[in-house]
């Protein structure tokens, strides 16, 4: 608007009072128009005031030079650049300096090193922050606790808890629920369960679960005081059905990315017993999944378990299960180890899937369980390896069987076993193969006269090979062991066995069959057999077959030592087989009354040999087809014969000097290696001094042919009578020229006694 100034004379002017009154109506209409603008220019100020956004840059002037730049733009870039400079390059300024540096003292190079690492950080630290069953009602202070504590009906409860089924549900365990569910709700992350005791009474979901998984929501405690308790009587109706701790709402369910850790798992074995399960066992697991992947059990204890297996991962029959771990866990009592259940058997570990890690964990059982099919862990893993774990009180430390797939490699590493069975049993079903198994280091002891260190219980087809180092498996009860055997091998393609020991499988020291239509290969060295054979039909080392002229490629036995076994029976036999290639050197056999080695074999030859008794001295040689060969303790020991016919054999070891007094017998090789043995009668030995269960003899001392080196010895005293009574000696003290010895018998009596003593060592 233009505003066109007015003068207003000091006169009225009658004659132009109308244009004066046009004028001041002029002026009127004008104010009120600056006023508007005044009221517009106002709100424009108030929202501008208000607003974030920026002015475009067109718009934007700038009076006076800018420093460093001909123009606004220039000047911008250097400021961008400055920034880039202080923040990504660290700068050169006392500022930029000092923000590098955090406040517990670390020096960054940049100052964008120093917020990208603690984004890192805090990003970790909120992960990791757990949540508190706690914050979702749980009280965990050993009582129970129903919903009817806090809530008038079902309804207010589920509006807490949306599991909620009764108002006998315990709160400990639907708080405890609703925290995973919380957690998975968020994308994951861990529940942490306070030290304190938690009951838990309601089964739900298609495998009658106390607590559901949820991938991705790892369960953590403060140790075993975190306890997770199953209330009595949920094998319900009448002790015939089943429960599990952990498991799945539905069958499909995938279980992945968990990790369980640092609690312990009470079933309440005594007040959840299986009663009358008819050919079928009953469940009852605290960890229970079908199906999964990436699942971690890490320090948890889980004992008092009436049911079938304590961890389950996978289904039989089918491969299902990605990845395991199970370590430094703790598994006591289990299935009919419970005085009074009825469980017909259990697995305390199961797996049937693709990797198995089983590490640093103890499997106990204060009662030997009453079933035989009981085992602490049952592998069908694709790749395995158990190591470092302890077990005790099974009838099978270890099964392992090949039954929906081949078992590729499974290495079993520094386990220990005592009060058990047997050691190993192992099963191929379906035409699967166990392909590559290594069983190293070692140390079982079994508690059953009838156990087995490795027994191939149910093969029916071939698998690859089995490796057997560094173990020592060892029957030290009363009984003698007409069954077990140290090692049974059947079907493996190759069989290697080496640095071993086997002590007290009166029954056979190791038996190998071959595998079917292929030449096995049997490398055996640094064996150890001490009273390995006392019973009739039983030897050291037995090369066996299945169905008569089986096949054996290459047979090296080296090293080795079979101690004391009965007239009747042989160190090492060959048995109705065919044999490609034999290798015999260094193999020590001391104290046989009729020799250590007894050939039944065709070598390359379509003839079986029939051995009868024959000479115990050295022989000269054998035709393959016809003849039969024993060697006595003072004998040759035999490299290597092949070929049609065998013409003699190869002495490999030098025989340096051998002699006999009337303490007995000894040999000194080169090598420095002495072997004293002797054959004694004694009559009217009193074996009647009680000791615990057993009764024993006066010590008795027998002095050597020859003095070793020093007592670093191994002494094998071995008893027997005319009535074939249990009896076995016990070694009291031992110097270079003699040793100390006692008869023990389960029963008291004074009789005549054979005693047969032997010991190894070193003269140089």
């Amino acid at each position: 608007m233009i505003f066109n100034r007015r003068t207003i004379t000091k006169l009225l002017d009658l004659v132009n009072l109308q244009r004066h009154n046009d004028n001041y109506a002029d002026i009127q209409t004008d104010l009120t128009d600056h006023e508007g603008r005044i009221t517009g220019a106002q709100s424009d100020i108030t929202t501008h005031k208000a607003s974030t956004a920026a002015h475009a840059a067109e718009h934007v002037t700038y009076d006076g030079a800018v420093v460093g730049a001909t123009n606004i733009k220039e000047g911008l870039d250097g400021l961008k650049d400055t920034l880039d400079n202080v923040i990504v390059d660290g700068g050169d300024g006392t500022q930029a300096a000092a923000a590098a540096v955090s406040v517990s003292g670390t020096t960054y190079d940049t100052l964008k090193d120093r917020v990208d690492t603690e984004f890192l950080q805090t990003n970790a630290q909120l992960a990791d922050m757990a949540i508190n069953p706690k914050s979702f009602g749980a009280i965990g202070d050993g009582e129970s606790h129903p919903l009817s504590e806090r809530f008038p009906t079902l309804a207010t409860a589920q509006m807490k808890y949306p599991l909620a089924t009764s108002l006998t549900n315990e709160i400990d365990q639907l708080a405890i629920q609703a925290a995973m569910d919380y957690c998975y709700s968020r994308g994951g992350g861990t529940v942490k369960l306070s030290t304190g005791l938690y009951w838990l009474n309601t089964v739900k979901g298609f495998r009658n679960a106390l607590l559901f998984f949820r991938s991705g929501v790892n369960f953590k405690g403060d140790g075993f005081g975190s306890i997770l308790k199953a209330a009595g009587g949920l094998n319900f109706p009448g002790g015939i059905g089943y429960f599990n701790g952990f498991s799945t709402e539905s069958m499909d369910d995938l279980v992945e990315n968990v990790i369980l850790s640092d609690f312990a798992f009470d079933l309440n074995g005594t007040n959840n017993m299986i009663v009358d399960p008819g050919d079928y066992a009953k469940e009852n697991n605290s960890i229970q999944c079908w199906n999964g992947d990436n699942v971690v059990v890490r320090n948890v204890k889980s004992f008092n378990n009436a049911g079938l297996q304590h961890f389950r991962f996978g289904r039989d029959n089918e491969t299902g299960f990605g990845r395991v771990k199970v370590l430094n866990c703790v598994i006591m009592e289990s299935g009919s180890s419970i005085p009074g259940n009825e469980q017909v058997d259990h697995s305390s570990l199961y797996f049937n899937g693709e990797e198995l890690l089983v590490d640093g964990c103890t499997f106990f059982n204060t009662n030997m369980p009453t079933q035989h099919g009981n085992c602490a862990i049952e592998n069908h893993a694709k790749v395995s390896v158990i190591s470092n774990n302890i077990i005790s009180g099974y009838t099978n430390p270890f099964i392992l069987s090949a039954t929906n797939m081949d078992m590729e490699e499974a290495l079993y590493n520094s386990n220990t076993v005592f009060n058990c069975t047997h050691g190993f049993s192992l099963w191929n079903f379906y035409g699967n193969r166990i392909v590559d198994l290594k069983i190293n280091n070692h140390n079982i002891d079994l508690a059953s006269s009838s156990g087995h260190g490795l027994l191939c219980n149910n093969m029916s087809s071939n698998s690859g090979q089995i490796i057997w180092t560094d173990n020592k498996v060892r029957y030290k009860g009363s009984e003698i062991m007409y069954v077990g055997k140290g090692m049974s091998v059947k079907y493996f393609e190759k069989v290697v066995v080496k640095n071993s020991e086997f002590e007290g499988f009166t029954a056979g020291g190791l038996e190998i069959f071959p595998a079917e239509n292929y030449p096995t290969d049997v490398i055996i060295s640094g064996l150890e057999l001490t009273n390995a054979v006392r019973i009739a039909g039983s030897h050291g080392i037995v090369i066996d077959a299945l169905t008569g002229m089986d096949t054996y490629g290459i047979v090296r036995i080296e090293g080795s030592t079979v101690y004391h076994t009965a007239s009747y029976d042989r160190a090492i036999r060959f048995d109705n087989v065919h044999v490609d290639e034999v290798h015999l050197v260094n193999n020590i056999c001391p104290g046989f009354a009729d020799g250590y080695l007894e050939y039944s074999l065709d070598l390359l030859s379509q003839n079986f040999v029939n051995i009868q008794h024959s000479s115990k001295n050295s022989p000269t040689g054998v035709a393959a087809g016809n003849g039969s060969i024993w060697n006595s303790p003072e004998g040759t020991y035999l490299k290597k014969f092949d070929g049609y016919n065998v013409t003699g054999w190869i002495i490999e070891k030098s025989i340096h000097s051998a002699g006999s007094n009337g303490q007995g017998n000894y040999i000194r090789y080169d090598d420095g290696t002495m072997i004293c043995y002797t054959n004694l009668v004694v009559y009217g030995l009193d074996i009647t001094t009680a000791d615990g269960s057993m009764y024993k003899s006066p010590a008795r001392t027998w002095a050597f042919p020859a003095t070793f080196l020093n007592s670093d010895f191994s002494p094998s005293i071995v008893p027997n009578n005319d009535t074939q009574s249990v009896l076995f000696g016990v070694l009291v003290g031992v110097h270079p020229t003699y040793v100390q010895y006692q008869v023990v018998s389960p029963t008291s009596k004074t009789d005549a006694i054979r005693i047969r003593l032997s010991c190894t060592g070193r003269w140089k």
